[in-house]
């Protein structure tokens, strides 16, 4: 799987500039493992990452009562397993509630 960033005019014809280190790749990836991001219940927020070695993802609730995390997370950390094994076993990815409140959020 990879993210289609851009369909450049060549010589030879269209190129395709395609990338599985950018942030919309995660979100994408998440996409595809929570369905509650679908109906509204959950969604992202921000996408901070260094590609192979890191993301960071700040998630939030749109229904009361439902934790953001734990959707992400999956039983048993499936979901969260899901997406980590498509983009490499070595790089970590945290999730944080998101927050407008400065302080709180970091």
């Amino acid at each position: 799987k990879v993210f289609l960033k851009d369909v450049e005019k060549g010589f030879r014809g269209p190129q395709l500039v395609v990338s599985r280190s950018c942030n919309e790749f995660i979100e994408l990836l998440f996409r595809a493992e929570v369905p509650e991001m679908d109906a509204g219940a959950v969604e992202i927020k921000a996408v901070a990452r260094e590609g192979g070695v890191r993301s960071k993802v700040a998630v939030s609730s749109n229904v009361q009562g439902v934790d953001p995390v734990g959707t992400f997370v999956g039983g048993h950390g499936t979901r969260v397993n899901a997406v980590m094994s498509e983009i490499g076993e070595q790089e970590k990815i945290d999730i944080v509630v998101w927050s407008d409140d400065t302080k709180e959020y970091i």
